[in-house]
């Protein structure tokens, strides 16, 4: 060995010691993503005008179809947001690589489930009262300005919280891919 030179070994880094932080963070997210789903759900807060207020579950014409349908994605949407939270922990817990893409996976699909539900819901509650239920409102209680009030908002706010979780965990998957490729690549030149 020649005087003065050292040689330095690199060593790959194991998919086992980095941190899943991107994953975690996107529990969070799914987290408190159902909790505003129930805090939006249970306050009667959607519509408002002047002393008079209306939630998703109050309704005056309950008998329109497209709130039903409204109620029905709404409490679908945080169902699928609470299983893709468990399953979330569910991989964070996991040792096996191959329990956790199928959890990955399983929890994409929840989540992208969840937020289709919750953008029926945002899309359709609104349209359906100017289109239907205005004009009984107008009859019954005189209010010609109405206004989404800040539950509606926070379910958006749910649908964001949503998306943030899901492009998490793809960023995860993608840099735990890269990771692996990286390690076969070493692992073959040994």
């Amino acid at each position: 060995m020649e005087s003065g030179k050292v040689r330095v070994a690199i060593r790959p880094l194991k998919v086992s010691q980095s941190f899943p932080m991107f994953s975690v963070i996107a529990s969070v997210c799914a987290f408190l993503a159902a909790v505003l789903i129930v805090l939006s759900l249970v306050a009667p807060y959607w519509l408002e005008a002047n002393e008079f207020r209306e939630g998703l579950w109050d309704c005056i014409s309950c008998a329109s179809y497209t709130r039903k349908v409204c109620q029905f994605a709404s409490v679908g949407a945080l169902a699928m947001t609470v299983i893709a939270f468990v399953l979330v922990l569910c991989c964070l817990l996991s040792k096996r690589e191959s329990a956790k893409l199928a959890l990955y996976a399983a929890c994409l699909v929840a989540i992208f489930s969840a937020m289709i539900c919750l953008l029926v819901t945002l899309i359709i509650f609104p349209v359906a009262f100017i289109k239907q239920e205005i004009q009984t409102y107008k009859e019954k209680f005189g209010h010609t300005e109405w206004n989404f009030s800040w539950s509606y908002g926070v379910c958006w706010g749910a649908w964001l919280f949503l998306l943030g979780a899901a492009i998490l965990l793809l960023i995860d998957r993608m840099q735990n891919n890269a990771v692996r490729k990286e390690k076969g690549f070493y692992d073959t030149h040994l």
